[in-house]
């Protein structure tokens, strides 16, 4: 999934926003090592219920279970891993 993909490692460079290429200055921060469990699950859980998305909740335990599908990655994402 890659809300929790993005909160837990964070992302880096250039992303693609609605068909159209968005560069940001800055990089999303990821929030794996700040945030228990619980509150990624809240913040995902919040963003794919807001601005007129209508995605189910996200648990903690579907974190948890990210934690270990993405241990390996160690940097922030790019765009092109996330889309693979």
């Amino acid at each position: 999934m890659r809300v929790l993909a993005i909160l837990l490692n964070g992302v880096t460079g250039p992303i693609t926003v609605l068909g159209k290429p968005q560069t940001y200055s800055g990089n999303m921060v990821p929030w794996e090592a700040t945030l228990p469990p619980k509150k990624i699950a809240a913040v995902a859980s919040y963003i794919r219920a807001e601005w007129g998305n209508g995605a189910p909740e996200i648990t903690e335990a579907d974190v948890v279970a990210a934690k270990k599908e993405f241990a390996s990655q160690t940097a922030p994402w790019t765009e092109t891993q996330l889309l693979q």
